[in-house]
């Protein structure tokens, strides 16, 4: 009986020793996440790899921690966020796939992602979206267009769109009424590609009031010419 009751206690013994190594394990583990984070020049990137590291330990936002049950700080913000995040590389992987198949060229469309204001911002030139002085949607960017108005709904975030022009004055209207009515179709088909509620969209028109080069040559109204499409997060969110 002595006997076995001291090897019950060697396996007792034992236990902290498991422990320790798995924790060792984990440490490690995490310590390379860390080295792969480092390496990389995206921020973002290095965010998630470091909620991998905290959701080893039991405390990744958004969840519940192991210890007393409570939300993690940061766990309003790492879920909308990383929906921004994500978006932006599948609106520039879309893109990237127009500019590959010759459907539009590389410049005809600007993405930033500011991490740092919650908003993603998509300027497209009017010469892929729209004929010269009309407002009929093109239909080659429907599939970006969804992509954006997927962003809008799974972050919870608030879109808008603004229409440009250069000074040029159309036939038959005003650059105002031009920039508005194209705004509003964008709106519009994002509103109802992606189910958005009321509120979720707006639209605006900046005519020509908000140039980005001079409307003295043809370079550089092409490039006034443009429509911007604004996913912000709501404040606090």
């Amino acid at each position: 009986m002595a006997k076995k009751k001291k090897s019950a206690d060697e396996g007792k013994a034992g236990d902290p020793f498991i422990q320790m190594f798995l924790t060792l394990s984990l440490i490690l583990l995490a310590f390379f996440i860390m080295l792969n984070a480092i390496s990389t020049k995206s921020e973002s990137k290095q965010k998630k790899a470091l909620g991998s590291v905290l959701g080893t330990f039991g405390i990744l936002p958004g969840s519940w921690a192991s210890d007393d049950k409570t939300v993690h700080p940061n766990a309003r913000n790492f879920m909308p966020l990383q929906g921004l995040d994500d978006g932006f590389e599948k609106v520039k992987f879309e893109s990237d796939r127009l500019v590959r198949s010759g459907r539009i060229a590389k410049d005809d469309v600007e993405l930033t992602f500011d991490e740092s204001k919650g908003e993603l911002k998509v300027v497209l030139s009017d010469q892929i979206m729209f004929p010269a002085a009309e407002s009929s949607l093109s239909p080659r960017m429907f599939a970006l267009l969804d992509q954006l108005a997927e962003i809008s709904r799974t972050s919870g975030g608030h879109t808008t769109v603004i229409g440009h022009t250069d000074d040029r004055k159309p036939t038959g209207g005003s650059n105002w009424a031009l920039s508005l009515e194209r705004s509003t179709l964008i709106a519009q088909y994002l509103e109802a590609a992606g189910k958005l509620g009321h509120g979720a969209v707006r639209a605006e028109g900046a005519a020509s009031y908000a140039p980005r080069k001079t409307n003295d040559n043809e370079e550089g109204r092409r490039s006034n010419r443009r429509v911007e499409i604004v996913v912000k997060l709501p404040p606090g969110a």
